[in-house]
């Protein structure tokens, strides 16, 4: 088996800007907060070099032993031992009937959506790094050699030599007519349709990945830890944005969103302007390669032990809003509504209004003495209009709020829903009534038991949504759902069955969304509703917010928080926990704003939250320029008990290369001083490649035995200029026979700084 250097492999993956990552599963746990979620395991014995999804519901990924794996959005395939023997460095996939592959012995193998067909040697025996694929029609491959290729949809062309004598890693197209790739030498090159030119990157170190979202954007990732963009026509400084480790694939859906993960387990988001804080998604891993399908969705797989993590594009963070809520949530917050990211309006049940500017809550302002407000509609952050458990709404003018103005005659006011600041329409028992910018006036009744029946009964209209003021739609306490068309009010529908129906939004007359209180949703989708969907059954869901017929977000009892992309819901992200939420507002699919009985707001924005994070630089001090000329690299490494196996490759021209392989671990949680628990020292020959086997000592054994696990760093030390420096690290695990591999480390290590 032939086997290819770590940066070919790790970067192996060129994140296409049409092709996409899926989500394996809604984050847990800490992870919650942060979009990510805990680790999915692929298949036992599968160590993934690369990942690619058109859509979120199909993913191709490879790995090492030529094995091929499908996901469908929700399950993993058993994998396709598709290339016998040999490492599979990259794979592109344009749909789920379309991708290709390609491994580290010249060939390159097809995916027509229900099998794999035969290798077809297109490079010699020269090892393929990567593919890149903008469509079905094209795709362009690169090698350790410096050559490319090409596929117009039938077949390749012969290699052309556009980097004489150098490893190209990593390759992205936009188009057929634009395409990036980028060497372990520092250099770049751009195809625009015809042929290869050079461009100009100024003191570059080796590049590991390349992801160009359009000929106009592209990101390109550097050994220790840099990141350079491209705007065009040329390429930006590099800035430090994970110091002293390597970021092993990035991933740009957009100029304004990408996403890298290096050799720590960690992973940074790009907003356009700037870089993210790390965030440690996988502690005993290195993650190999990541695929983003949107701002939404990513996914990053790991080498080491098969698994995969899924962000799902969120962040949440709290914010006391309400000092009246109570433990009990008898006074907390009833009911909010968002305008934009910078204007949202809460109401709570002792009478008390809020205002957010973007970014802070304002006092507490008193509406009614101790009279529940229990809904709020906000047009504008000028326009607002809250109504009470009584018979009186007030409305907010932008700076502060009316006297409360009696709309009903008799009975209990329930919600209310403005798509104009001339129309309003607030439920009550059985009937609507509507503002019209002046006067508020009463419907007949459209709720009632039937004609044959003893007595009169008006239904609670429970929830109203008004996108315009042609259409609305309001459901009751009993299971039926009632809309409104160009003046006139349907017939109530039973939509389950006598069930209390708690919340609807509508983005338009042709999409809404209704819940109940035993967990169910409902669409309709302009003329019938949905069978029930169980989305947190025997859970209560509170509300819902639809800004859009392809994000919508649902909370309820137990904290659960739940989104929907246009044609599924995700699984329950608990954001509060012990808690219930009362409300949600969605003014865009970027920011929601949920608030529970306690007083409680949380925002959810749908694009991370970014700082910088370093700035233009150039490697900083000797040790800097001491790892830029060291010659090995390190690749693949495999765990068997307690013997890793390093690939490593020396650099051709470069003579013989010496290196030693430390492996590091803490004696106990906690501890701040590495021990070494093995170490072995290897000689490679210029432009060789030799696997190395390192064991633990006994001291590493023992502590394997007390865990049953250990969490280490591989270090691949070389003597560079007269000092013996850390030139590469990666962390793997170990585990004993029949143990799992840790999920997260089980032992503290020291940070690695140089």
């Amino acid at each position: 088996m032939r086997q290819v250097s770590s940066s070919r492999f790790m970067g192996s993956l060129v994140a296409l800007a049409l092709l996409a990552a899926i989500g394996l599963g809604m984050p847990s746990g800490a992870l919650a907060a942060s979009g990510w979620s805990e680790a999915t395991n692929i298949e036992k014995g599968v160590h993934p070099t690369a990942v690619s999804c058109p859509t979120v519901s199909f993913c191709a990924a490879v790995d090492v032993n030529g094995r091929a794996v499908t996901s469908n959005g929700s399950s993993w395939s058993a994998p396709a031992d598709i290339d016998p023997g040999n490492e599979l460095t990259s794979v592109s996939c344009v749909s789920a009937s379309s991708c290709v592959a390609v491994d580290a012995d010249g060939n390159a193998f097809a995916f027509d959506g229900t099998g794999w067909g035969p290798l077809a040697n297109i490079d010699g025996t020269r090892a393929l790094t990567s593919v890149s694929c903008p469509s079905a029609s094209f795709c362009m491959a690169v090698d350790e050699d410096g050559y490319a290729l090409i596929y117009n949809g039938s077949s390749w062309s012969a290699p052309a030599d556009i980097d004489p004598g150098n490893e190209l890693t990593s390759v992205s197209c936009s188009s057929a007519s634009f395409c990036m790739t980028v060497d372990w030498g520092g250099g770049a090159l751009v195809y625009r349709g015809i042929s290869w030119k050079r461009s100009a990157v100024a003191e570059a170190v080796d590049f590991d990945a390349v992801s160009c979202a359009s000929q106009f954007f592209c990101v390109a990732t550097e050994q220790w830890g840099r990141i350079r963009t491209y705007d065009g026509s040329a390429w930006s400084d590099a800035i430090e944005v994970s110091p002293g480790r390597e970021l092993f694939s990035v991933s740009c859906w957009s100029a304004s969103f990408c996403a890298t993960v290096d050799e720590e387990g960690r992973a940074f988001t790009y907003d356009g302007s700037a870089w993210s804080e790390p965030t440690h998604i996988d502690y005993s891993r290195s993650l190999a390669s990541i695929s983003c399908p949107s701002m939404f969705f990513c996914v990053a797989v790991s080498a080491d032990d098969g698994v995969a993590h899924s962000y799902d594009g969120s962040t949440w963070s709290l914010t006391s809003i309400d000092g009246f809520g109570s433990s009990t949530g008898v006074n907390g917050l009833r009911s909010i509504s968002c305008s934009s990211e910078s204007f949202c309006a809460a109401v709570d049940e002792v009478g008390n209004a809020f205002t957010y500017n973007g970014s802070a809550w304002s006092e507490a302002t008193g509406l009614i003495n101790y009279s529940p407000l229990v809904s709020v509609s906000c047009v504008s952050a000028s326009f607002c209009v809250t109504v009470d458990k009584r018979t009186e709404a007030l409305i907010f003018d932008g700076d502060s709020w009316s006297a409360p103005e009696p709309v009903l005659n008799s009975g209990q006011l329930q919600a209310v829903s403005c798509a104009l600041v001339t129309h309003c329409v607030a439920s009550t028992y059985g009937r609507v009534v509507t503002y019209d910018g002046n006067d508020w006036t009463g419907s007949d009744f459209i709720d009632t038991a039937p004609a044959g029946e003893n007595r009169f009964y008006a239904y609670t209209l429970t929830s109203i949504s008004c996108p315009s003021i042609s259409f609305c739609a309001t459901v009751d306490g009993w299971g039926k759902a009632l809309t409104f068309h160009d003046g006139v009010w349907s017939a109530p529908v039973r939509i389950d069955g006598e069930t209390r129906l708690n919340s609807v939004s509508c983005a338009a007359a042709s999409f809404c969304v209704a819940l109940d209180q035993e967990g169910n949703v409902f669409t309709y989708d302009g003329s019938i509703w949905s069978a029930a969907h169980a989305l947190d059954p025997g859970r209560e869901l509170t509300a819902v917010s639809c800004p859009t017929i392809s994000f919508c977000m649902a909370v309820g009892s137990g904290g659960h928080v739940f989104t929907y992309d246009g044609n599924t819901w995700s699984a329950p992200a608990t954001v509060d926990p012990g808690n219930a939420f009362s409300s949600v507002s969605c003014p865009s699919t970027l920011f929601c704003m949920a608030v529970d009985y306690r007083g409680n707001g949380f925002i959810y924005r749908g694009e991370p939250l970014a700082s910088t994070v370093g700035g233009p630089s150039s490697p900083g001090g000797d040790g800097a320029r001491r790892k830029r000329r060291s010659k090995v690299r390190m690749g693949r490494i495999a765990v068997d008990g307690s013997t890793a196996m390093v690939s490593l490759r020396c650099l051709p021209q470069s003579g013989a290369c010496k290196v030693t392989l430390v492996l590091r671990a803490a004696k106990h949680e906690g501890a701040v001083r590495a021990v070494t628990v093995g170490k072995k020292t290897a000689r490679i020959e210029a432009g060789h490649r030799r696997t190395v086997p390192i064991n633990l000592n006994a001291t590493g054994r023992d502590l394997l035995a007390v865990d049953h696990r250990l969490s280490v760093r591989l270090e691949m030390v070389q003597a560079l200029g007269g000092t013996t420096t850390v030139v590469s690290s990666r962390r793997i695990a170990f585990a004993l026979p029949g143990v799992a591999r840790p999920g997260s480390a089980s032992r503290a290590l020291g940070s690695h700084n140089g």
